[in-house]
């Protein structure tokens, strides 16, 4: 018997696994298997990707960077002088939908090793606290035991951008959040998220086996359950989780229309799919864009591709967002006003869910379109940089100061000084703190908190870097985001342009929608910027009727419905008609048989008086004829 050669087994064994995985029409929940030949490239898990080498003190695990004290840092070079906003114009849009992406890709615990952050006696806000607690990163198992063996951190989500945000990275919680009833996701009253109960209502008893979700500031033992465990950090970030499981329902309903064949797992499968190709097309055309960060043209997956996420990346780049907070959570109505509530400081806000029961939805749709967001720079609203709050199990009063806890994360983690990361990513070195920033201030405040260009934090080093220009971000930021998305992309079997199991007509569509279109059909708002990232005037707005363009044409006056609203229908012969009223959750609220004229046909329309206030989809069916139109009942 002859052997064949090896290369010919290899090559050989590249078309097989490449014939495989045309078959392989879904992404597994763990994210393996994306990669044929790496299975665990991008798969929940895996080590993050260091790089050339770490700034580890001894190599191995110990904190890096310098010996400066972190709060006394984040005092000097961090404080919110004054409200600096946007000069681009971009709304609240880009900080909260990059941090909902943040929580789609990248996830590293915090582990037992207890490293604080000390306080100086002289700090005018905290010095009483003493300490900012801080908790080391969790290593990868078995790292950390030499020089050649240093620190790794796994990341325990997916990497690609895949909605495991919504979904979950793990079968386990993935299915506790379906419905298993016409591939839907779960659902409490008014649309909203799951709560962890044995229903998923507000109102029942705490569901044991429901998945765990952070819990940072214990306002409450019940709150939202989503695939992320971060879902309830604050109401901007729950009303983005909110919205895209609505439009994983609707999309089932979709599917489920055209393909009546379908199973219900392929039905949950394939809305899956359309909603992790929304979440890419609106992270790579429309999201970085608006910050000025414009990637190579797409030219097709490459299985060369490392897509895991950079050490660098996770640990200090993409903390760049937390700069962009501002003060207040605005709450709008349709009309731009306040709501009753107020508007939400947002400290009070953190991992506050009941605030999204009590406001609902569309006033955080409406308030992160209508406030232009800070400027990225090296200020931090008090909010996120002083908050004090109690400890519900010590009582005690606890210090929360992001800037520094960023700082800490990036010498916890071992990545390179600023001056360094800069040669890896082939950037020149700089020589004086006048070389990072054109602001004399800044400049000043670097010299005075460091005293040496080489001895920055990355973090600190990347938010004063000037701005490139027509972008929100410095060169080393740039660069960092740019390697990252690319590998994001490009080292994706899955990503939307390259599944075969998408036509040309439907990556088109894909690439055609955008996240005003998700808002405007998942919520009761009839108007919003066409590109929600930037806050425009009223010329850059749209607003959209809501009937679906079908076969029977209909309107219902007036809107909101009341006891007994006007119901107009076009009929093109004489027929019967089946109505249903169904709720965001996908319950069928209400059903009534009609008896169609041809021609017009002024009904009326009586609903139960006792349907919950929100939003409903209002249908109409006569054999193959469909339509369906978005109401609100008051």
């Amino acid at each position: 018997m002859h052997l064949l050669p090896r290369l010919y087994l290899t090559t050989l064994g590249l078309i097989l696994l490449t014939i495989i995985g045309r078959a392989q029409e879904f992404r597994s929940f763990d994210g393996s298997g994306n990669n044929l030949m790496h299975t665990d490239w991008g798969a929940a898990n895996a080590p993050m990707l260091p790089l050339a080498f770490n700034s580890f003190k001894d190599s191995i695990g110990e904190p890096g960077g310098s010996d400066i004290n972190a709060r006394d840092i984040s005092n000097i070079v961090f404080p919110q002088k004054k409200d600096k906003r946007s000069q681009a114009g971009l709304s609240d849009y880009v900080s909260i939908f990059g941090q909902f992406i943040d929580h789609d890709i990248t996830l590293v615990s915090n582990g037992t090793e207890y490293w604080p952050i000390e306080i100086s006696v002289d700090d005018t806000v905290m010095r009483l606290l003493r300490q900012i607690m801080f908790f080391r990163s969790k290593p990868a198992p078995g790292t950390g035991t030499s020089k050649q063996n240093p620190r790794l951190y796994n990341n325990e989500i997916t990497a690609f951008i895949d909605g495991s945000v919504i979904y979950g990275s793990d079968i386990k919680r993935n299915t506790w959040l379906r419905s298993f009833k016409g591939g839907k996701l779960k659902m409490s009253e008014g649309g909203l998220l799951p709560w962890n109960t044995l229903t998923g209502e507000f109102n029942d008893a705490l569901d044991p086996n429901a998945p765990e979700m952070a819990d940072d500031f214990k306002r409450g033992k019940k709150h939202f359950v989503a695939g992320d465990i971060r879902a309830n950090e604050n109401p901007l970030l729950t009303t983005l989780q909110t919205l895209f499981v609505r439009e994983h329902n609707r999309l089932c309903d979709v599917i489920s229309a055209e393909h009546p064949e379908y199973n219900e797992e392929e039905v949950f499968q394939r809305a899956r799919k359309w909603v992790g190709a929304l979440l890419q097309n609106i992270t790579f055309n429309e999201w970085l864009p608006a910050m000025g960060i414009h990637l190579p043209q797409y030219q097709g997956y490459n299985p060369e591709v490392n897509p895991g996420i950079l050490n660098s990346f996770a640990a200090s780049a993409y903390r760049l967002g937390h700069t962009l907070i501002s003060e207040k959570i605005l709450r709008l109505d349709a009309n731009g006003t306040t709501i009753f509530y107020g508007n939400l400081p947002f400290e009070e806000g953190l991992f506050n869910p009941k605030e999204v029961l009590r406001a609902g939805l569309e006033p955080y749709i409406k308030g992160m379109a209508g406030q232009v967001q800070q400027e990225m720079d090296c200020q931090m609203i008090d909010g996120l940089r002083n908050f004090i709050f109690n400890d519900p199990k010590t009582g005690k009063s606890v210090g929360f100061d992001l800037a520094a806890i960023n700082i800490a994360r990036g010498r916890d983690r071992g990545v390179p000084f600023y001056n360094d990361l800069r040669a890896i990513f082939g950037l020149e070195r700089v020589n004086t703190f006048n070389d990072i920033t054109s602001d004399p201030e800044v400049a000043r405040d670097l010299m005075t908190a460091y005293g040496d260009v080489d001895l920055i934090d990355s973090w600190v080093g990347m938010l004063a870097e000037d701005h490139v220009e027509g972008a929100m971000v410095g060169p080393l930021l740039d660069t960092i985001l740019k390697d990252q998305f690319i590998r994001l992309r490009d080292g994706d079997r899955f990503y939307f342009m390259n599944d075969p199991d998408f036509t040309e007509e439907q990556k088109q569509e894909i690439r055609q929608t955008s996240l005003s279109d998700i808002i405007l059909r998942n919520t009761t708002m009839d108007c919003i910027q066409e590109n929600v990232f930037f806050m425009e005037d009223q010329a850059g707005f749209r607003c959209w009727p809501f009937v679906v363009e079908t076969d029977l044409d209909m309107s219902i006056t007036p809107m909101p419905i009341v006891s007994e609203s006007k119901l107009n229908i076009y009929s093109k012969k004489d027929q019967e008609v089946h109505a249903r009223l169904i709720g965001i959750d996908g319950k069928e609220k209400w059903a009534y048989d009609y008896q169609l004229s041809k021609g017009e046909n002024h009904l009326t329309l009586q609903v139960n008086p006792l349907l919950p206030r929100g939003i409903y989809v209002f249908i109409l069916e006569a054999g193959e004829e469909f339509n369906a139109l978005k109401v609100f009942i008051e």
